[in-house]
């Protein structure tokens, strides 16, 4: 991944000299984790939690702990909505 250099010792309170390192492309974690719940094949909107933490263990290794931590990200962002004791729903704007 490439890097690009930034020198930040104008700005308030850095040390001169200081260079950050800023990745070019963004890697989006979410993303690609919503990605891999939206090939989740489900008769219903609302896709059942075992569902979701079946595939996010199987593919990244998660327990249940993290993968509710990484749906709370996600919800954030606004890709799914969690419903409680149920499961979650692709919100309708990442579904077209």
């Amino acid at each position: 991944m490439a890097f690009a250099e930034k020198d930040i010792s104008q700005e308030s309170g850095a040390k001169e000299g200081v260079i950050k390192l800023k990745a070019k492309n963004d890697f989006d974690f979410c993303k690609i984790a919503f990605e891999e719940l939206k090939k989740i094949s489900c008769k219903r909107r609302i896709i059942p939690f075992p569902l979701v933490f079946n595939r996010l263990g199987t593919m990244f290794h998660f327990d249940k702990k993290n993968s509710m931590g990484l749906l709370k990200k996600i919800q954030t962002k606004g890709y799914v909505e969690i419903i409680p004791f149920k499961g979650i729903r692709i919100a309708r704007k990442q579904i077209l």
